[in-house]
C-alpha cells in the first residue's frame, strides 16, 4: 500500500469516527462539565408542592428487552441550583419494564427553571432504553429526550426541554 493511499484510509477512518461521535452525543449536547455550570447544590427549605420526575421506557419494534430493573438515579440543574443525585425508587422490578411510565415525586428545594437534565444507572446494570424523561411542576412541564440506550454507569446528560405550560406532560 502506498503512502498516499494510507493516508486516505487514515482518512477516511477519521471521519467515520467523528460523524458517530456526532450522531451519539447529538440529543446529549456538549460535555456534561460544559453544561453543568458551578451552581450550587439546591439546599433550602423544601418545597410543599412535590417536583414530579417521569420516565418514559421505549417499548416499540422488533426488541423487547428495553426495560431494566437495576437503580435509576436522577440529578436536575434548575437555573437557582442543582439537585444531589435523586434515586428513582426501583422497589417493584417491574417500574421500568419496556413501555412503562413512571413517576416520582420529590420534595425538594426550589430549583428555578430546569435546563440540564442527568440519568445515572447502578454499576451493575442491565441495558436500558429510556425515551424521555419529564420534570412537572407549578403547572409546568419539562421534556428532556434521551431515546437511546444506556449501557454503562456513567451519567447521561441532556439539555434543552421542550416546555409546556399545560401542566400535563405527554405519556406516550
Amino acid at each position: 500500500m502506498t503512502t498516499k493511499a494510507r493516508e486516505m484510509v487514515v482518512m477516511a477512518v477519521t471521519m467515520v469516527m467523528m460523524m458517530f461521535l456526532m450522531t451519539t452525543n447529538a440529543s446529549e449536547g456538549p460535555s456534561v462539565h460544559h453544561h453543568l455550570k458551578k451552581r450550587a447544590l439546591c439546599n433550602g427549605p423544601r418545597n410543599n408542592d412535590p417536583v414530579k420526575v417521569c420516565v418514559k421506557t421505549n417499548g416499540y419494534g422488533v426488541i423487547t428487552a428495553y426495560g431494566t430493573v437495576s437503580q435509576v438515579y436522577v440529578r436536575i440543574q434548575g437555573t437557582k441550583c442543582i439537585t444531589t443525585w435523586l434515586s428513582l425508587d426501583n422497589k417493584h422490578s417491574y417500574h421500568f419494564e419496556q413501555s412503562t411510565y413512571v413517576c416520582i415525586n420529590y420534595y425538594i428545594p426550589a430549583i428555578g427553571t430546569p435546563v440540564v437534565f442527568q440519568v445515572k444507572v447502578d454499576p451493575n446494570t442491565d441495558h436500558w432504553y429510556p425515551k424521555y424523561f419529564t420534570v412537572q411542576f407549578n403547572q409546568h412541564c419539562w421534556t428532556f429526550y434521551f431515546d437511546r440506550w444506556i449501557y454503562s454507569s456513567l451519567p447521561r446528560t441532556m439539555t434543552n426541554p421542550r416546555h409546556s405550560m399545560t401542566g400535563k406532560c405527554s405519556t406516550t
